[in-house]
């Protein structure tokens, strides 16, 4: 009986333009798909969620007077409401991710293209590409208070377990870089990568509100943590 394959990861720097536009393609998506998530977030808010079941003992009583309502025809208009109100909501959501996502591949943004020869790749059995690291030098424009910044840390959420080759990688890097803080920038709705972050030593500098959407909790968050007073990696508060 043959054992099965191993899984062999290799990071590879982003040195050619098919790797950048590979980079920029992953880090958009990555953006803009993060609108999901907010939608998510805003219909469970407790105000969001009261505004929906107003609606629909509203709809529930309109339906009751003039046809009447049965047990079925009761949880098909509660269906009915909540996908109602979660489309509603994913169209600001969307829009807003697909606004940021536009800014940042402008020569002001993080994703211009000046920057993506500061990113990594992850591929998977040499191929299969999982996953994008960028770590900003302390010059680059989008990095923060002049310290090397990670960005766009992406990894399919089915190989998470290799998430952290890419960040050793880029914080070995950094390292080369002489300086003792690194920096990395997430939003709120990444919360897989932002609780991976604070797992890992990063603390938070800057949580802002910078959208009307901020209400429901999306904040823009900045955390840092010293290369100097680093421990060894730990295993088990990286699972």
């Amino acid at each position: 009986m043959s054992e099965p394959s191993k899984e062999v990861v290799e990071i590879r720097p982003a040195s050619t333009e098919e790797d950048w536009k590979a980079v920029k393609a992953i880090a958009v998506n990555g953006i803009t798909g993060q609108s999901k998530n907010l939608s998510q977030q805003v219909f469970w808010h407790p105000i969001y969620l009261a505004a929906c079941g107003f609606v629909f003992l509203g709809v529930h009583r309109l339906a009751n007077m003039t046809e009447g309502n049965t047990f079925l025809r009761t949880i098909l208009l509660g269906v009915f409401v909540s996908a109602s109100f979660l489309t509603v909501m994913e169209i600001p959501c969307r829009k807003l991710f697909s606004s940021l996502a536009d800014e940042m591949v402008e020569d002001t943004g993080n994703l211009r293209d000046e920057n993506l020869k500061h990113f990594y790749l992850a591929y998977l059995n040499k191929d299969r590409l999982i996953g994008i690291i960028g770590l900003l030098p302390p010059d680059a424009v989008g990095a923060y208070n002049h310290t090397p910044t990670i960005v766009h840390w992406n990894v399919i959420p089915k190989f998470y377990k290799f998430a952290y080759d890419l960040l050793d990688v880029a914080l070995n890097d950094a390292k080369k870089l002489n300086q003792n803080k690194v920096s990395a920038k997430v939003f709120t709705t990444d919360k897989w990568i932002l609780q991976s972050l604070k797992s890992d030593g990063f603390e938070p500098v800057v949580d802002e509100a910078f959208d009307y959407l901020s209400f429901f909790g999306l904040r823009h968050v900045i955390l840092q943590t010293s290369l100097k007073d680093r421990l060894k990696r730990n295993q088990t508060s990286r699972n």
